[in-house]
């Protein structure tokens, strides 16, 4: 969905309780994130694409962890030049009342 440029659909992701940090940036909650994503996916001026490996996954009843590497690639659209940043985190997963998975927390950086 990112890829895609649905920020909603993107949003979905997150709880709405969703404690998030990342290095360098101040800590942030659901409606901060979804905003960062509205108007990331829709700045004309740039193209965000994300790849994933995931290094691993634990689960403990409905609460799961995902430690992994997102690779973020931000491409200008009229230089077309592009930047790669590698971004190593966790991600925390709670099964919520719907039975759909959502990150309430993560933790990330960017190894810049």
């Amino acid at each position: 969905d990112f890829n895609a440029k649905r920020a909603d659909k993107s949003c979905e992701l997150f709880a709405k309780d969703l404690v998030a940090n990342y290095r360098g940036v101040p800590k942030r909650g659901y409606d901060r994130q979804c905003k960062i994503l509205h108007d990331s996916l829709s700045d004309s001026a740039r193209s965000y694409r994300y790849a994933l490996t995931i290094k691993e996954i634990l689960v403990f009843g409905d609460i799961a962890m995902a430690r992994i590497v997102w690779t973020l690639v931000i491409r200008d659209t009229a230089s077309g030049k592009e930047t790669t940043v590698i971004e190593p985190g966790l991600d925390l997963f709670r099964r919520d009342s719907d039975g759909k998975w959502r990150i309430f927390r993560y933790v990330a950086y960017d190894e810049g």
